[in-house]
């Protein structure tokens, strides 16, 4: 008994067909056979075959409705066809592809069991653990702990190792754009600085001058002369230090605006400058005002 689905195809809906002799029908009409029964038969198969197939040997319209209850969910699918080559090619092509289903790659998803998370990192080459990847790469410097930790990261996205040494080339490249911007700037400020000294101190033998001052007043106090090692706390205490080795009138008082005044300078400021904040008390006749203001004239230099 012949399939169903191919009857569709190849028996006849309508005509007289009988069974005698030895003509067969083709695909698109029957030839008639040795008996006037088998020619008959062949005409049906034709009408019902050609009620598929248009002249141009493609699907007519409306085939799909033809087609058995079965296929009517399928209609989306089969209505990409327009012709019976593109059916058989297809299915050919499945079928092949059925048979290389060792090889094919099941994309992981939140639902994925860890047998196929398994199944996944073995064909695609990915470690079964972080400790396996790489913690060295040729001519990159990084931390074997900062890649210990990416590597625990690049294990739990399922990357390779090819990838993993593409993500961190390209980090270290940025890194080192980094690096170099840094330095640029660094360098900018370092000339920038050289130029404000250069403006206070002159140039030449007065830079030369003032430059071992400083410096032999840093050694003094306790400073490194790598200004890039000075920090706060070094700082105030160096200048606790200096402090100690500067007599006491020649400090601003506590109670006074930052300034450089010192000594006659500074007495005289105090008893003409109206904006000084002593200023007022000198006038009124402030015994410490007084008193400050005498000590600061009698040991002027």
């Amino acid at each position: 008994m012949k399939n169903k689905y191919l009857r569709i195809f190849f028996d006849a809906d309508t005509g007289a067909g009988g069974t005698g002799g030895t003509g067969g029908g083709s695909l698109l009409g029957g030839d008639a056979g040795a008996g006037s029964g088998a020619g008959a038969g062949g005409a049906g198969a034709g009408a019902a075959a050609t009620s598929f197939f248009n002249e141009k040997g493609e699907f007519s319209d409306g085939w799909l409705e033809k087609l058995p209850e079965d296929f009517k969910d399928s209609h989306q699918i089969l209505g990409q066809f327009k012709d019976i080559t593109g059916v058989l090619k297809t299915v050919v092509n499945q079928q092949r592809m059925i048979g290389k289903k060792g090889d094919f790659v099941q994309p992981l998803s939140e639902k994925s069991t860890p047998e196929e998370v398994a199944d996944f990192r073995k064909k695609m080459g990915i470690p079964d653990a972080p400790e396996k990847y790489p913690v060295k790469f040729d001519g990159l410097d990084i931390p074997e702990d900062t890649l210990k930790e990416f590597n625990g990261i690049a294990h739990k996205l399922n990357l390779s190792p090819a990838q993993v040494s593409e993500v961190v080339k390209y980090y270290a490249g940025i890194e080192a754009k980094a690096g170099e911007a840094a330095t640029k700037a660094k360098q900018a400020e370092l000339a920038q600085m050289q130029k404000t000294l250069a403006d206070a101190w002159g140039s030449g033998e007065d830079f030369k001058k003032n430059q071992s001052q400083v410096e032999r007043m840093a050694l003094t106090v306790g400073l490194p002369l790598d200004t890039n090692q000075w920090t706060p706390e070094k700082v105030c205490i160096a200048l606790k230090r200096a402090a100690d080795l500067v007599s006491d009138d020649r400090l601003v008082a506590s109670d006074s605006a930052p300034t450089m005044q010192t000594g006659k300078a500074r007495a005289n400021s105090i008893m003409s400058d109206s904006s000084h904040p002593l200023h007022a008390k000198w006038c009124d006749g402030d015994r410490e005002t007084c008193k400050l203001v005498l000590d600061l004239l009698a040991n002027a230099k």
